[in-house]
């Protein structure tokens, strides 16, 4: 039987991957007591066997380690957001962008705050045009309100074509009703 390596409840087939652990936990600081989100992120990104030089080249938080290691996962190119001018929430916000298949260059750009990147998020998943408000130069509340009347603009034009289309089948149901 192949030896072992434990840290806790964590368990490793090779020393490299052991050894591996024990460098990245200390280098994100993730040996306290209270650690354990972090040092499980490490833990998941090790066993998926990715390249380890995606999470040691900096500090990183939990998050940041969950989403560069989702992201690998999933095939990404997770070196569009795996960049010390992203936050967490940044990260998170390109990552769900990217798994949705949306245009993220709108967005992912460290100029945008998170809050900033989800409207513009937003706008993209509800299929409006986001060309006039992903401008860094602009206000959060100005690209939200922007944003918000173009996605009611849209919504309102689907519910009058949806109503005018179901007002037209039974006015010819009720015409073919009146020829019988």
């Amino acid at each position: 039987m192949a030896k072992k390596y434990k840290y806790s409840y964590y368990v490793f087939d090779s020393k490299e991957d052991y050894d591996l652990f024990l460098e990245l936990i200390e280098l994100h600081g993730f040996t306290g007591k209270y650690d354990g989100f972090g040092r499980d992120e490490v833990y998941y990104f090790i066993c998926g066997k990715f390249n380890p030089d995606e999470i040691n080249k900096r500090k990183l938080l939990e998050n940041e380690i969950k989403y560069i290691r989702l992201g690998l996962e999933k095939g990404f190119d997770v070196s569009i957001y795996n960049k010390p001018e992203y936050d967490y929430a940044q990260m998170e916000a390109i990552y769900e962008g990217m798994e949705m298949g949306l245009n993220i260059s709108w967005y992912a750009k460290p100029e945008f705050d998170a809050f900033t990147m989800r409207i513009i998020k937003l706008g993209l998943e509800k299929d409006v045009d986001v060309s006039s408000v992903a401008k860094p130069e602009l206000d959060d509340y100005d690209i939200f309100a922007e944003v918000l009347k173009q996605i009611h603009k849209k919504e309102k034009e689907e519910w009058i074509t949806k109503n005018i289309k179901l007002s037209l089948r039974k006015l010819l149901n009720a015409l073919s009703d009146c020829k019988n």
